[in-house]
């Protein structure tokens, strides 16, 4: 059963329901903060603390990203805040909160450090996000290049992607790449695009959206210091 809130922001027309987005954001003021409080294991403060205004606009973005068809908002957005935060703290040099651990593992005394359960937060994102496109976690990891020359260069597609406004538009509004356009102006082979359509789009997300953890991550794993990766 869908929230009444999941069918208000999927109703909402982004562009001339500014009021009411305001009205939303201004409504859910104590779950941003609730959020918040949680995640940093303390009381926020509206007036004093910055945690409280990137809560805000990760909350925004939220909405603008939402859909309902993928879950629950209230659960979307407490994902986009987390992370939007925490990336904030990273920023900041504040890795002394050892709430994150316990939010993220719901469980006591674990063996994860700050990095690590940082990762696992943003992977969780990046599962939301991946579903928005019709990309199964499973059918990723499948799909992605098996030799080392084939990744490279899938990254390198997707990093000069991403760079580029107007493709990285037609992707989210399209939910797919515009492999033509894509191919044409890297003069790359459409060949090589297809056969690693999921993996490039994949990257693309992770880029776009700034999982900082997940791209230390892939960079470290390229250079041996962590476990093998089977989809990066």
């Amino acid at each position: 059963m869908k929230n009444e809130i999941d069918s208000i922001i999927s109703n909402l027309d982004l562009k001339k329901d500014k009021a009411k987005i305001n009205q939303l954001i201004q409504d859910y003021q104590p779950f941003i903060l609730n959020t918040i409080s949680n995640l940093k294991n303390e009381y926020i403060q509206v007036e004093n603390d910055e945690e409280f205004s990137i809560g805000l606009l990760a909350f925004t973005e939220a909405i603008q990203r939402f859909d309902e068809n993928k879950g629950s908002f209230l659960h979307y957005a407490k994902l986009v805040i987390t992370s939007r935060v925490k990336t904030f703290w990273q920023k900041e040099q504040k890795h002394e909160h050892n709430s994150i651990d316990a939010m993220v593992n719901n469980e006591q005394n674990n063996s994860y450090s700050y990095q690590d359960s940082d990762l696992r937060q943003e992977v969780l994102l990046f599962e939301e996000e991946l579903k928005r496109f019709g990309i199964d976690f499973d059918d990723l990891i499948d799909a992605s290049p098996k030799h080392k020359d084939t990744r490279e260069k899938a990254v390198d597609i997707a990093v000069k992607t991403s760079g580029e406004e107007d493709l990285v538009n037609h992707i989210y509004e399209k939910k797919r790449l515009p492999i033509t356009k894509i191919s044409e102006r890297f003069l790359v082979s459409l060949k090589i695009i297809k056969k690693s359509k999921l993996f490039i789009t994949a990257i693309i997300i992770v880029i776009v959206n700034n999982y900082s953890s997940i791209l230390t991550w892939i960079k470290d794993s390229k250079k041996g210091t962590k476990s093998d990766c089977h989809y990066v």
